[in-house]
């Protein structure tokens, strides 16, 4: 069974428009799946749209090397594999297009020749890929959405707890509390991928952590022709083990003996293949506020739990601080994707752990809310008393 995702209203408005529509988004994140969604739901209009769609998945070699020999050959496959001539419209999905050694033509080909007739709808398994292979623009020509991994609604979803999606936490039973607690439990331990979620057993949760991440270090390491695969591993996990820290490229090109400019292709790659996330800081007092460092956070909860082996409940947890304040990048990040989020610090180290300049928010997590004093609190609403502040704790999160 397919399981519909909340960006598929966004994706469904272009479907009429001639712009190719792009999923990029880290591998085994839902990509494909929803490029069948799509197809069916097109295929059920087809004989009122006078429409046709049609497959192609670029890991099939003779495939890939048919459209590598040139895109007249999409042309050639469609008048004998569809009613080509006769149709108003023929929706052409291919998965994996970054396999191409040209997508950029392949595509500028398509779009501007038969735009009217044919439309693409395509995936790529991260950003990174369109940043290098597509060298000639296609300004005006793409549109692009990010897939992400499940967001807790979604997740509820998955799950088949449609009954939470949206409820008052404070209204539910004591019975529902306790059952979306431990569902909050199960998201933040073992993340957010498809696959992950709708596998019941914890172990072998943990098992398709293992396959997802043994996949990226084999396809997306070796397709970027990185030379240390040892250390990219190792620096993937310190920063699992840094989770909302400040990060410096020289004291990690020190400590994994590589050059600044190599972790700092490293540390692109990684967010190109949206396994990490860069915020930078906020400020308007350079002289007091005046920092450069990114903080960094994993996407996925799963994958940073696998990465430090610690699947542990949060309340038997030794790193409650970063282990919460990543879980909340991920809760902020799917609620206000669009919205830019920072962090505020000052050069006597206090700090704010998330900035919404956009929505006027910031947020301090605390792993003890009861208990939570701030002196940055202070300064900060001092100046930027426009901001609505709060401390924000674990439980916050059923009621997001």
């Amino acid at each position: 069974m397919l399981h519909k995702r909340k960006i598929l209203k966004s994706i469904n408005k272009w479907l009429n428009k001639d712009q190719c529509i792009f999923l990029i988004g880290a591998r085994q994140v839902g990509k494909t799946s929803l490029l069948h969604i799509i197809k069916e739901s097109i295929d059920d209009n087809c004989k009122e749209t006078n429409s046709q769609s049609i497959f192609y998945d670029l890991e099939d070699f003779e495939t890939l090397h048919y459209f590598n020999e040139s895109p007249k050959n999409l042309i050639k496959d469609l008048q004998v594999n569809t009613a080509y001539e006769s149709l108003d419209k023929i929706y052409v999905f291919i998965d994996e297009i970054q396999y191409l050694n040209d997508p950029s033509h392949f595509i500028k080909y398509i779009y501007d020749t038969y735009k009217k007739k044919i439309k693409l709808i395509v995936s790529s398994s991260s950003s990174f890929y369109i940043d290098k292979n597509f060298k000639d623009s296609l300004s005006g020509r793409k549109i692009i959405f990010e897939i992400m991994p499940l967001d807790f609604d979604e997740f509820l979803l998955f799950r088949g707890k449609r009954k939470y999606r949206k409820a008052d936490f404070q209204d539910l039973s004591p019975n529902d509390k306790r059952e979306m607690k431990n569902l909050l439990e199960e998201y933040s331990r073992f993340g957010s991928y498809p696959a992950v979620v709708l596998e019941p057993e914890f172990q072998l949760k943990k098992l398709i952590l293992k396959e997802l991440i043994n996949s990226y270090l084999k396809k997306d390491v070796l397709e970027n022709q990185i030379r240390y695969p040892d250390k990219f591993y190792k620096l993937v996990k310190i920063l699992a083990e840094n989770t909302g820290a400040q990060i410096n490229n020289n004291e990690l090109a020190n400590s994994l003996d590589l050059s600044y400019s190599t972790v700092e292709n490293y540390l692109y790659i990684l967010e190109k293949t949206f396994y990490i996330k860069t915020i930078k800081p906020f400020y308007k007092n350079l002289r007091k506020e005046l920092t450069k460092m990114p903080k960094i956070f994993l996407l996925d909860m799963g994958v940073r739990n696998y990465l430090l082996d610690d699947f542990k409940e949060f309340d038997k947890r030794l790193d409650k601080g970063a282990f919460l304040e990543n879980l909340y990048f991920k809760f902020l990040t799917d609620n206000f994707p669009d919205k830019k989020i920072n962090y505020w610090r000052t050069t006597d180290q206090k700090e704010i752990d998330f900035i919404i300049p956009d929505e006027c928010l910031a947020i301090e997590v605390k792993s003890k809310k009861a208990k939570a004093r701030s002196k940055a609190k202070k300064e900060f609403l001092e100046n930027y008393p426009e901001f609505d502040f709060s401390f924000r704790d674990y439980e916050d999160l059923l009621e997001f």
